[in-house]
């Protein structure tokens, strides 16, 4: 098992750690390390990651020609006073609004950014990317739940336009 699947299992874990102890009153050392607060993410050193560029996109969305449901994720970038912020859009038949990513983290000795969101209340998807200003390109940890890792996935998106609506 390569270290990003190690990885990312390990912030399933400790995410299912976390959920499992609330109103126990206590919390595992690795789930408190995980939502320990961080310093302002550190910015990749590329150019398209700048206070002069705006926001960043990798992914998009599909309409469908036979009955214009929508699908497809985004993920956006932008840099605010404390750093990096990342965005996600998750679209299952129309474009949602989009949502702040959770936990992420830039690595600047792999040039990794790395993240989770909830699709649903008892599910999370974990990704871990190699940053460029043209693409993403990692893995993705679908669907985990409280009582399944989910899977593991090969992914890479290409740089995109912006979806700013809704």
């Amino acid at each position: 098992m390569n270290r990003i699947a190690v990885a990312a299992i390990a912030i399933a874990f400790a995410i299912s750690c976390r959920g499992a102890n609330e109103g126990q009153g206590r919390t595992s050392d690795v789930a408190r390390s995980a939502a320990a607060p961080l310093a302002p993410i550190k910015l990749p050193s590329l150019s398209c990651f700048s206070t002069d560029t705006g926001t960043i996109a990798f992914g998009g969305m599909d309409t469908s020609a036979a009955d214009q449901d929508v699908s497809g994720t985004q993920f956006s970038f932008e840099i605010d006073s404390g750093g990096l912020v990342g965005y996600v859009r998750d679209a299952a038949g129309e474009i949602p609004p989009r949502r702040a990513l959770q936990d992420l983290r830039f690595d600047a000795r792999t040039d990794s950014l790395t993240f989770w969101y909830s699709p649903s209340p008892n599910e999370k998807s974990l990704f871990q990317y190699h940053v460029t200003c043209q693409r993403l390109a990692g893995e993705a940890h679908l669907f985990a739940t409280p009582t399944s890792n989910g899977v593991v996935v090969r992914d890479t998106l290409r740089r995109s336009s912006v979806i700013t609506q809704p």
